[in-house]
């Protein structure tokens, strides 16, 4: 089954989106990840200046940065191949409804040709005549 122009447009940014997920799944389950989910709740802002500094020195977090440089990468890949896919089909389209019009423009000349042509011509109704007031009003 063929796609049509808006499947193909669209599939790109749901691919997109299913990879980042993917990344945020694994990301959230990473053994360097866990330990810093439990919170301390009377300083909430010291425990996130200390998961922060934690964060940046995570390979779990180097990873999730190169897979989304990865997914990024192959979106814009896929978006440049679908634009390439949309053109194609518009200018497909164009070629074909022209050729119809064409054609449909051919056979409606020939057929004009074809046919012997009858020229209607209306003349104007004429003039009624007054003059049968005019008698009457000069009897009265």
């Amino acid at each position: 089954m063929q796609k049509t122009i808006l499947e193909s447009a669209i599939q790109p940014y749901l691919k997109l989106v299913h990879r980042n997920m993917e990344l945020m799944k694994h990301l959230s389950v990473s053994p360097e990840i866990k330990p810093l989910t439990s919170g301390d709740a009377e300083n909430p802002f010291r425990h996130a200046q200390a998961c922060l500094a934690q964060l940046t020195q995570s390979s779990a977090v180097a990873m999730v940065m190169q897979g989304a440089f990865k997914n990024y990468t192959e979106f814009l890949l896929e978006i440049s191949q679908t634009n390439m896919f949309a053109a194609s089909q518009t200018q497909e389209s164009l070629a074909r409804v022209q050729d119809t019009l064409v054609r449909q423009g051919q056979a409606v000349v020939e057929a004009v040709a074809a046919e012997p042509v009858t020229v209607l011509v209306s003349t104007p109704a004429p003039e009624k005549r007054k003059d049968k007031e005019q008698v009457e009003l000069q009897g009265a």
